[in-house]
């Protein structure tokens, strides 16, 4: 896995990579997200759609989602 560069790392996260993503993805959120954020990533098994937001979206509960630790 790499940060700078492309990454060469195959299969599934590790539970330390996870660990990581998930550090990461909260510090985006704590400073980086402003309202909302939509992503899409392109992978071998079709697209992935990715939405970030600070509101709970119309007709959710926030008991379906998960909640990542606090790392």
């Amino acid at each position: 896995m790499s940060i700078e560069g492309k990454d060469t790392a195959t299969g599934a996260l590790s539970d330390a990579e996870f660990q990581v993503f998930a550090r990461l993805l909260r510090r985006y959120c704590q400073y980086d997200l402003d309202q909302w954020e939509n992503w899409r990533y392109r992978t071998t098994y079709g697209d992935v759609y990715i939405s970030i937001s600070r509101k709970l979206p119309d007709g959710h509960l926030a008991t379906a989602y998960n909640e990542l630790p606090q790392i």
